[in-house]
């Protein structure tokens, strides 16, 4: 029995110790916890983690909630806060907590809250025990997720918002006295009264707004927001996704924002000035958009196109008066001896000089001219006056294709292309003005006239309808203007010189040419072969040198000439100043032209010439 009290004894006394060092280990937990949360704000490396703040609170008449402002939780380049804890100390050294974790990583902005002293863990009984409130941060640190939180400030007394608040500095000097409860019904130190007050109060029922602010949506933070201004009443500190300057062309992306670095050729407009920023060749593919030339564009190589309209509607090249410039290659042709001539159709080859084949004969050192079917003209047989090189170019300046409409293409220069702007299949084409469009320089010359020895046009519509094309100078092409099978474009105040013919239309309906001034031609300036329903008028075609008819209208019906000066070289053989064959209820108005110079047959009514040359 003594052995067995003893045993018991000694269990109970060990049962006593382990209680006893329990309660020490708690009471040493304690302290620490208590310590950690009692720091204050210089006993916390707060720099290192670039985190600044501030809070404060007021409470409600019968002290059982209170408000509490959170200044601007800022995190730095390695700290994005995620959530924050308000620790409430009562006068007793209870700490009351209320925690926050639906802040955005990284959010910047005034957070408001509401709370009821039931709201705290543990709760509180009243709110007129409050001692203090202390901030602390949960943080998000080189991609870790920190939640023990570091104190950042505390606020031993209620402080009106605006006190710490630089972004809404008072107009007035405060004077409690003056800017009573009468006056400053919520206590925030703004009211009613014109003095007194640090300022008016637009709602003097809420002691966290007292001043209107006008913002804007700004979506993606980067501190530009778009549409209209809203006006809203808070403490003059911007909240988070508001902005007070507008202007964002795309608030959807933090990238693209006034001001922002423009990056060339990306179809994007950084600076939203409203173009992306082009210095070479591409492809254009975005709709609603425009573009803008930076620099020019040089050396584009022989058989290369420069800029293409793929895809898309309503896009706009700014050439901002700078200039595209594609290649000009010379290859020669061969000289033939006398038996032989330059082939027309194949300038790089030679063809036997024998008339045979036709009415004419040539001497040896003549070869026939089949041009038109004047096969009775000869030519000198000298490959250095005809067709004696050619050019290779570039292909195409400006390139649209049937998948793109509404494009334009304005205020700049455009050469040394095969073709500068090549419309195919647009049905709704685009605005063309303000250009300078040439092609190579290379020439020849026969019978002392001026030719382009290379195909080349100004503006090709192929099956594309509804273009403006207006204010141009053309320079150097075999045909300034082309359409075949093209509806209802405008083209007008042309300036053309250099070149073959002004305007060959092919089975090209319905469409004005208006306000055209043309130098000396080199063959044929207007040809119409199967054009209905056109209108031409003021348009003037300086005196050719060559033996060529001004104006010929094949199988074209129901078009009008008006205010036309079509006067021929009355001395070359054959040319007419108008030719028109099977082509019916044209009209013509004001025409400038040689009675004696006009050729008929199958046309009613047959041309006539208003003016004489």
């Amino acid at each position: 029995m003594k052995k067995e009290s003893v045993k018991a004894q000694a269990s109970i006394i060990t049962i006593v110790l382990i209680i006893l060092v329990s309660l020490v280990a708690v009471i040493i937990v304690w302290n620490v916890v208590n310590g950690v949360m009692k720091k204050s704000t210089s006993q916390v490396d707060v720099d290192s983690f670039a985190l600044k703040g501030e809070v404060a609170y007021s409470l409600s008449s019968d002290k059982s909630s209170a408000d509490v402002s959170v200044f601007r939780p800022a995190g730095g380049s390695s700290v994005s806060v995620s959530g924050i804890k308000l620790v409430f100390e009562d006068t007793d050294g209870l700490l009351h907590i209320y925690e926050d974790y639906s802040i955005y990583p990284g959010e910047l902005e005034t957070k408001f809250y509401s709370i009821k002293s039931t709201d705290l863990n543990p709760r509180l009984d009243s709110f007129s025990k409050l001692k203090k409130i202390s901030l602390y941060y949960v943080y998000i640190k080189d991609g870790k997720n920190v939640t023990t939180g570091i104190e950042i400030t505390t606020s031993t007394k209620p402080a009106p918002n605006n006190v710490t608040n630089p972004n809404n500095p008072p107009t007035n000097t405060y004077n409690p006295v003056v800017c009573n409860a009468t006056f400053d019904i919520d206590g925030d130190h703004y009211g009613n009264a014109s003095s007194g007050c640090l300022g008016l109060d637009c709602n003097d029922n809420n002691n966290r707004a007292w001043v209107n602010m006008s913002l804007y949506a700004d979506i993606d933070s980067d501190g530009y927001g778009f549409g209209s201004q809203m006006v809203y009443c808070l403490n003059g500190t911007v909240p988070f996704g508001n902005s007070t300057i507008g202007d964002d062309c795309n608030d959807t992306s933090s990238v693209q924002r006034p001001n922002a670095t423009e990056i060339l050729n990306n179809e994007l407009d950084e600076n939203c000035d409203g173009y992306g920023d082009i210095n070479s060749c591409m492809t254009l593919r975005s709709s609603n958009k425009a573009y803008k030339l930076t620099d020019n564009i040089l050396n584009v190589p022989a058989d290369s196109n420069c800029i293409e309209f793929s895809t898309g509607t309503n896009i706009t090249l700014d050439l901002n008066d700078k200039s595209i410039v594609g290649t000009c290659r010379i290859e020669p042709y061969p000289n033939c001896d006398t038996n032989w001539a330059c082939s027309y159709t194949n300038q790089s080859s030679c063809i036997s000089n024998n008339c045979s084949w036709n009415s004419g004969s040539c001497s040896p050192n003549y070869n026939c001219w089949n041009y038109y079917g004047n096969a009775t003209a000869c030519v000198q047989n000298n490959c250095t006056l005809f067709y004696s090189e050619d050019m290779v170019q570039s292909q195409y300046g400006i390139y649209g294709r049937y998948s793109v409409s509404n494009i334009s293409v304005i205020n700049g220069k455009i050469t040394n292309f095969s073709f500068i702007i090549y419309l195919e299949q647009l049905k709704n084409g685009g605005i063309f003005n303000n250009l300078e469009l040439s092609g190579c320089t290379n020439k020849y010359t026969w019978e002392n006239a001026t030719y382009i020895d290379y195909y080349s046009q100004g503006f090709y519509f192929s099956y594309s309808n509804r273009s403006v094309v207006t204010n141009i100078v053309l320079d150097g092409f075999s045909e300034g203007i082309f359409e075949n099978y093209a509806y209802y474009n405008n083209i007008s105040n042309i300036n053309i010189n250099n070149f073959g013919r002004v305007i060959y239309l092919s089975y090209a309906d319905m469409n004005s040419f208006k306000n055209i001034n043309a130098g000396s031609p080199g063959y044929l300036p207007m040809y119409l072969y199967r054009a209905k329903s056109n209108i031409f008028s003021n348009i003037d075609i300086a005196k050719p040198k060559s033996n060529t008819n001004m104006m010929q209208v094949y199988y074209s019906d129901s078009n009008s000439f008006s205010n036309l000066t079509l006067c021929g070289n009355v001395t070359a053989r054959n040319a007419k100043d108008i030719y028109s064959y099977t082509s019916n209820t044209n009209q013509y108005t004001a025409v400038r032209c040689n009675s004696s110079r006009i050729y008929t047959s199958g046309s009613t009514p047959a041309p006539t010439c208003s003016v004489s040359c």
